[in-house]
């Protein structure tokens, strides 16, 4: 019965795994203008659509080390009150049009609420900051 699972497991990790690298794309199709761009670290070739380059800045020298991808640039574009960020970390969409004091408001409400539910409903021991002095704790 056992043998039978293993073999069934395999099986459906290999169909898997075919399957999925019958459908992955590891170049750019014929039509892409990303084609035959020319490599290098500072004149790099570009392909963009719909957008523009807006600045470039060499990456401070305390930050160019060779630890792999842990200071790679990231990769900005904006759009109405959006900025989009990306980067061999991950995505990130940010939003610009939130105000200063209701970033502030929501900021303290929340550290306030975080406190009385754990510091005071609850009775666990936190770590204390400037509004907890602020409340006598």
């Amino acid at each position: 019965m056992h043998t039978a699972r293993r073999i069934l497991t395999l099986a459906t990790a290999v169909a898997v795994g075919a399957v999925s690298t019958v459908h992955a794309q590891t170049y750019p199709t014929g039509n892409d203008p990303r084609n035959g761009l020319k490599p290098g670290m500072y004149d790099a070739g570009e392909a963009a659509q719909g957008m523009r380059l807006v600045s470039f800045s060499k990456k401070p020298a305390q930050f160019d080390t060779a630890r792999g991808l842990t200071f790679i640039n990231s990769d900005l574009a904006f759009r109405d009150h959006y900025v989009y960020e990306g980067n061999f970390a991950g995505f990130m969409i940010w939003v610009g049009h939130i105000k200063a004091w209701k970033s502030m408001l929501t900021a303290y409400l929340f550290a306030l609420v975080m406190f009385l539910t754990f510091e005071v409903a609850f009775d666990v021991i936190m770590p204390k900051g400037p509004l907890e002095r602020m409340l006598g704790y």
